[in-house]
């Protein structure tokens, strides 16, 4: 006997802004999946004579101010996203479509509201918030507050953590252990504009130092790097560090 398949719940747009508010994990994102834009603007076919390149001419500008409070960053693989300074909100979505900004903001108000009851500071976290389906009447988005200070992505709904593709968890710290990447992912893809304290690298620093000492000294060691691997991480930062440190913090 066969039974009946119970239909998948519709989702439908919380009404009444018409906005479907959708929680991601940073590593859920698209990023390296999207497709090659096309130029932006009118193509050029000819070279004037004598067509001569100022030094860096070349190489993209790391940010450019793109009206209505937003910039454009560009990171060192060529990617390009666009950050609200006011509202502490990134995207991937192109905000100059009008419209495209208009549901941008009015999500961001809206996700704002249903987390200050929990929490009032919410407006001060850094929200990465994207469009994945747009109408005239509806929108859905895809979104995750960041926490820097604690360094764990978070939501304002409530979310069953095989639906973000995470394993259930035991523990308040068996849940951090497992969203901890997570924010490390988000500084990876929104890097440009981040700023990464002196005692982020030590942590990372004295990190690989330990992992070399352990896999030195013990049999089987559960650091997943080689003492030798450490080793050449670590010269790696150690010389970034001398080359390009910049006061008491760093510019990505």
């Amino acid at each position: 006997m066969q039974h009946p398949v119970e239909p998948l719940p519709v989702e439908k747009p919380i009404e009444p802004s018409g906005l479907l508010l959708t929680p991601v994990s940073p590593s859920s994102l698209s990023r390296y999946d999207n497709p090659v834009a096309g130029a932006s603007g009118a193509l050029i076919s000819t070279v004037s004579a004598n067509t001569r390149l100022r030094a860096g001419q070349a190489h993209p500008r790391l940010f450019q101010q793109i009206g209505n409070g937003w910039t454009k960053f560009t990171t060192p693989e060529g990617d390009t996203y666009s950050r609200n300074e006011q509202r502490r909100l990134v995207t991937y979505t192109n905000v100059r479509v009008q419209s495209s900004e208009q549901w941008l903001l009015r999500a961001h108000t809206q996700l704002v509201e249903l987390g200050r009851t929990k929490d009032p500071q919410i407006a001060e976290c850094e929200a990465y918030i994207h469009i994945v389906l747009e109408t005239q009447v509806t929108c859905k988005v895809e979104y995750y507050f960041i926490d820097v200070a604690t360094r764990h992505p978070f939501w304002v709904h409530d979310i069953r953590m095989r639906d973000l593709g995470f394993p259930d968890f035991e523990t308040l710290d068996h849940l951090k252990a497992t969203l901890t990447p997570e924010f490390w992912v988000h500084i990876e893809y929104f890097a440009v504009h981040q700023k990464l304290e002196k005692a982020v690298e030590d942590e990372l620093i004295a990190i690989f130092r330990h992992g070399c000492a352990d896999d030195m000294t013990s049999f089987g060691s559960t650091f997943p790097y080689s003492a030798q691997e450490c080793r050449e991480h670590l010269q790696t930062l150690e010389g970034v560090r001398r080359m390009f440190r910049i006061s008491d913090s760093y510019l990505r």
